[in-house]
């Protein structure tokens, strides 16, 4: 039997692009800061300015939100939220026949985030003068079962 050919590398590392959007902000980062590390000026290899080192007592930054290029500056956050299929399918209905819409929301999560937003505006004017609801203490307690 023969042997095996050893495997050729790959040359797609040097072909593709930083800021391609396959790869991944944080790649794209660590490569630039690699490839500014070391300038070339007039034949000497001049180092980049350090950034001062974090305070000790600082905390480090907690990334919140969608991942950079989503188009939204907000913090969002993921929950887990069960429909009555009819209801969904209405929604899902309503969002795809409106979609041409410009002042329509646009996908199903804005739709959603606007209802919430309006019925709780409602609750509050209802319930609690127009006044922000106090923050509670921890988790919700799940309902019955």
């Amino acid at each position: 039997m023969s042997a095996r050919p050893e495997p050729r590398e790959s040359n797609l590392k040097t072909r593709r692009r930083s800021n391609h959007p396959a790869i991944p902000v944080e790649a794209r980062e660590a490569a630039e800061a690699a490839e500014t590390a070391q300038v070339v000026q007039a034949g000497q290899t001049v180092e980049p300015e350090q950034e001062p080192a974090a305070d000790a007592t600082e905390a480090p930054k907690k990334k919140m939100g969608r991942p950079k290029g989503t188009g939204s500056n907000r913090d969002t956050t993921t929950r887990s939220v069960t429909f009555t299929t009819p209801i969904l399918e209405d929604a899902l209905n309503a969002v795809e026949f409106l979609k041409s819409n410009p002042t329509a929301p646009r996908t199903f999560t804005s739709l959603v985030d606007l209802a919430v937003f309006k019925l709780v505006n409602e609750l509050r004017r209802e319930y609690n003068n127009g006044e922000p609801f106090p923050q509670r203490e921890g988790k919700l307690k799940p309902g019955p079962r």
